[in-house]
């Protein structure tokens, strides 16, 4: 690589690119073999930066990407599995909001077991365990799709309970497996005889 020699000689700059056959003083030169020298606004010299990077630069670029895909390789599963979640607790609101709007548009005297279960809101007329809670499991959801069908053992029932004469509370409760946990999703509403 050549010297470049930057010298001063009054106001004027004077650059050579290795030449010494010109009549400047040596005491106004100075020899940068490294950097380009260039003059600042007042006369004083200033080292220009080279354009380029150096070996140090790129190992600390391929270390940020490394790290960075890293780190995105290592958050692919966790999306993956809130992806999951979300799809599965969609599906059990979208269920049971529709379970309810179905059984708030029969009248009053309606909403029985009997004529909930023939309408097909219901599986069977029969209580679980004795109690005022019917399984809707099998119950179509859009496309033919039950509860079974969309969400990992998956089940619901519904609940309808009489607060009093003109007053019956509905609760709708979906359950399913997610992963090693059982989730859950309660809605309820209460329906008057007006």
């Amino acid at each position: 690589m050549n010297a470049v020699h930057f010298c001063l000689k009054g106001n004027r700059r004077l650059s050579h690119g290795g030449s010494t056959n010109d009549l400047v003083s040596p005491y106004s030169c100075q020899v940068k073999s490294s950097a380009i020298v260039g003059l600042g606004t007042r006369g004083h010299m200033v080292r220009i930066k080279q354009r380029g990077h150096s070996l140090i630069e790129s190992l600390f670029a391929i270390m940020f990407v490394g790290a960075a895909a890293s780190i995105a390789f290592v958050a692919m599963p966790a999306s993956s599995a809130s992806k999951s979640k979300a799809k599965y607790m969609n599906f059990a609101v979208n269920f049971a909001t529709r379970q309810i709007e179905e059984i708030q548009y029969h009248q009053f005297a309606r909403i029985t077991a009997d004529d909930l279960s023939g309408d097909g809101l219901l599986d069977s007329a029969k209580a679980v365990a004795g109690t005022d809670t019917f399984s809707c499991s099998a119950t179509k959801f859009g496309a033919n799709d039950t509860i079974a069908s969309k969400l990992p053992g998956g089940s619901a029932t519904v609940r309808i309970e009489n607060v009093d004469a003109d007053t019956k509370r509905i609760t709708v409760h979906v359950q399913w497996k997610e992963r090693s946990a059982t989730r859950n999703y309660d809605l309820g509403t209460v329906v008057t005889n007006l």
